[in-house]
């Protein structure tokens, strides 16, 4: 990655930069672009797991210290509890509900949360996004704070290795997912500057080396995404935007107003002269 890193800088420096990577074969370039992709998700994993190892060990004192004192119940997929209720925890950003004869409405006086009812979860995220999980296959249960608490103690081991493998798959799916996502938006993004470089700078360039271009220039952004991610502030997404666009123009106004493909040049063997005896 050192060396990825260092190209990455000289690119940024040179406003000719472009020619360099129009010569670069589409695989490398998308390589390259997905080295930082999967570096950041490596990086999201790192602190998860280091997440869940820290915070793991302290869950039983978390179960006594908050949890309502008595028995939640499972059966024929319909939940049943002796906790008061509605039992709730939270403000009005996010909320943690147990009614278990509610309705999903209980959730309307909150910006987000979750609301667990006797036959379902509803999950709510924003205003106008509600979404509920039926439970379908839940086992027949019946456990008290004291039987959770005296679980995860017991487990702790198991409970980590298992959430560490929720994580990595989730990691596996997150990443091809957003791989997919982004190329997609760079591709489109792609042709809009294609059809910019085209017809107003008068740039006689193809699609594909436009979208070679695009990678490139989303690589800083994606880092600074990463790092300025939190908390989310729409400045940093224009921060991001501008630079994204700052950089694909720059490169793209600083090439040639033709762009010719080098040729690659190859050996010509030439035939043997046959040796004539005297």
């Amino acid at each position: 990655m050192i060396s990825t890193f260092k190209e990455t800088i000289a690119s940024i420096r040179d406003k000719n930069y472009a020619k360099l990577i129009i010569a670069k074969s589409p695989k490398q370039v998308v390589w390259y672009w997905s080295k930082y992709l999967i570096l950041v998700s490596v990086i999201f994993l790192v602190i998860s797991v280091f997440s869940l190892t820290h915070y793991l060990p302290q869950l039983p004192k978390f179960i006594n210290d908050y949890f309502p004192d008595g028995v939640l119940s499972s059966r024929d997929n319909l939940l049943s509890t002796t906790i008061n209720q509605p039992y709730k925890k939270g403000d009005t950003e996010f909320v943690f509900i147990m009614n278990l004869e509610g309705s999903a409405s209980d959730l309307d006086a909150y910006a987000a949360g979750v609301l667990v009812l006797k036959d379902q979860l509803v999950f709510k995220t924003n205003p106008d996004q509600i979404q509920t999980q039926k439970f379908d296959k839940v086992p027949n249960f019946s456990i008290s704070k004291n039987d959770l608490s005296s679980y995860v103690s017991k487990n702790n081991l198991k409970l980590w290795l298992i959430g560490c493998g929720i994580l990595v798959a989730l990691s596996l799916v997150g990443a091809l997912v957003n791989w997919t996502f982004r190329l997609v938006v760079n591709a489109s993004a792609a042709l809009l500057f294609w059809i910019s470089a085209k017809y107003l700078m008068k740039k006689q360039i193809n699609f594909i080396d436009t979208f070679k271009i695009i990678l490139y220039a989303n690589v800083l952004p994606l880092l600074l995404s990463f790092f300025l991610s939190s908390p989310p502030n729409p400045i940093f997404d224009f921060l991001n935007l501008g630079l994204f666009i700052f950089l694909s123009l720059r490169w793209i106004r600083n090439l040639p107003d033709t762009v010719v493909a080098v040729p690659v040049q190859t050996e010509v063997s030439h035939p043997k002269r046959k040796s004539v005896k005297h």
